[in-house]
């Protein structure tokens, strides 16, 4: 997934911490042997506080109480295209399932409005 954020400190197995930013629309990643610590920090933040209150008061609004309930990925992917802005699919196959089960919920007849 990709987001319209900056990595301001990226430790990488105890070297020294680094400032960059990834570019936007672009999928980033590293394959390290040790474990990689990133912040993720939105600037500005866009609708990205708006989008997390929204899953939080959909999932009450609809008695969803796990992860394992099978309409969250369904609700999850209709919402990111109401907000893609602050999160988007990176990658073709990524798009492709995101829209699909988001076209899913609309032929249920699911509402992300709360």
């Amino acid at each position: 997934m990709t987001s319209s954020a900056r990595a301001d400190s990226i430790g990488l197995g105890g070297r020294e911490q680094c400032d960059r930013g990834s570019p936007q629309d672009r999928v980033s990643g590293a394959v390290l042997g040790a474990p990689v610590r990133v912040r993720n920090v939105h600037r500005p933040a866009a609708r990205f506080e708006d989008y997390i209150e929204h899953i939080y008061r959909l999932t009450r609004a609809r008695g969803i109480t796990g992860a394992k309930d099978i309409r969250v990925p369904i609700y999850l992917s209709m919402l990111m295209l109401e907000y893609p802005e602050t999160l988007a699919p990176g990658r073709t196959r990524e798009r492709i399932g995101i829209k699909a089960l988001a076209c899913l919920g609309r032929m249920l007849r699911l509402r992300t409005t709360v």
